[in-house]
């Protein structure tokens, strides 16, 4: 029997997205593990793989490249040799779970051979590798789990009906504490009765739909994902957090010298040459070893501390603002900083970036140098506790020892959570990357 080819839900709030490209033709032969097409969402595009082997049949009426196609909507299928596609009308699912149609965390070849030797679903897992990565050993504690699940009634939770237990995976029972959704009310749909992240994402829509609560993620009428998306996050900014916001002025003249020297060295190059925002990025990542506090996060299980210093950068462009991660900042060299920046401000551009560059981050900066802005009042990246503003650096005339004195003037503006930390850390971490700002040749 012909397997379908579903559109997936990218983000929970995702009810269509835009189709990309195949990256197979109609009549290839798939394999599992195989990305399929390709797939832009709220904020990125991202290669769709198949759980399942077949050959790929496409209808007349497929989607091409910029069209539109909605959750559920079947854009395909795998077929045996000689099986044909079924025809009649497409049939449209509430929520994609099938085949090709699902999402799965990033996984080597070797852990996927393992998943599917232990029929264990990559989807219900949580990666502890990096940037979410599910390893071997992720899919054998999570096999051990569920053999131990359904061997000790102990380990298990009752279902509201009193039918059998209801098992949850970790994605899942994340997005129910952020959403408040009451996971004895959802119906599972994974196996062995496990319930998955869709299956919460359909519940809160769900309630939504029945009690016409007002709903921040609702789109409006005439607004993009994107517009809707960054409207979502801001309002969530605004209303779950403690925001307070410091500014100090930086003596830049250092900061100017060291950025001309960088240029110089670039002349000719390929690639985008050594800006402010790079090397106070880099900076930033020198004054954030010193004041860790400002990497917690506030989460529903109290405060998490991090000591990864991931910064996320706030790059604007026509389809609305990305803010991909540059990860590991302490290690990276300033060549190497600006060279990983101005690629990802391209994938931006682009709107190429995936989920992935765009997740991580314990920090973020954002820069209206290039205007006539001075302090600014940033809004918090959840759920990260603080962000760096980086204002236009202006000539202005200072006092230095008695005399005064034309100098290059940096303003910073630093809002923070006050939850997380008081205003005294915060304004030690601001006081620090000052000096450091004003000294930056002894930081690199």
């Amino acid at each position: 029997m012909a397997i379908e080819i579903r559109v997936p839900r990218l983000g929970w709030s995702m009810e269509e997205g835009t189709f990309s490209q195949w990256l197979f033709g109609d009549g290839d032969q798939v394999t599992a593990g195989d990305m399929v097409y390709e797939l832009e969402g709220e904020k990125a595009t991202q290669a769709i793989e198949s759980f399942d082997a077949g050959i790929l049949r496409l209808r007349p009426d497929a989607p091409r490249p910029g069209e539109k196609v909605v959750v559920g909507q079947v854009i395909g299928f795998l077929c045996a040799p000689g099986e044909s596609i079924p025809t009649g009308p497409e049939p449209i699912a509430p929520a994609a779970t099938d085949a090709v149609s699902a999402i799965v965390p990033s996984a080597g070849p070797s852990a996927r051979r393992l998943a599917r030797k232990l029929n264990v679903p990559l989807d219900e897992i949580a990666g502890s590798g990096k940037k979410g990565r599910v390893t071997r050993q992720d899919i054998l504690a999570e096999h051990k789990n569920v053999a131990a699940t359904t061997a000790s009634p102990r380990n298990r939770t009752a279902s509201p009906a009193g039918k059998g237990r209801l098992r949850v995976s970790p994605r899942a029972a994340r997005l129910a504490a952020e959403l408040g959704v009451n996971l004895r009310d959802v119906q599972p749909t994974g196996s062995t009765g496990r319930v998955r992240e869709c299956d919460v994402q359909a519940m809160a829509e769900q309630l939504a739909t029945e009690n016409r609560r007002p709903n921040s993620r609702n789109s409006l009428p005439g607004t993009s994902s994107i517009r809707q998306t960054i409207a979502n996050r801001m309002l969530s900014a605004s209303n779950e957090t403690a925001a307070v916001t410091l500014t100090a002025n930086a003596d830049a003249t250092e900061l100017k010298r060291l950025r001309d020297a960088f240029r110089r060295n670039h002349g000719d190059s390929p690639g985008r040459p050594t800006g402010y925002t790079e090397l106070c990025i880099k900076l930033a990542g020198a004054a954030l070893k010193h004041h860790p506090q400002l990497l917690q996060q506030w989460t529903d299980q109290g405060l998490l501390a991090l000591d990864s210093i991931h910064i996320a950068v706030a790059v604007h462009t026509p389809h609305g603002l990305f803010t991909p991660v540059l990860h590991d900042v302490p290690a990276l060299s300033v060549p190497q900083l600006t060279q990983q920046l101005s690629e990802l401000v391209a994938r931006a551009q682009a709107r190429k970036l995936t989920a992935a560059e765009m997740e991580g981050g314990t920090f973020t900066v954002t820069s209206l140098g290039a205007y006539r802005v001075n302090s600014f009042t940033p809004i918090l990246n959840l759920p990260q506790s603080a962000i760096l503003g980086l204002g236009r650096i202006v000539d202005v005339p200072v006092v230095i020892q008695g005399e005064i004195s034309i100098r290059p003037q940096l303003p910073l503006s630093l809002t923070f959570d006050h939850r997380v930390v008081d205003g005294v850390p915060a304004a030690e971490l601001l006081t620090t990357l000052c000096e450091i700002l004003e000294n930056p040749g002894d930081h690199l």
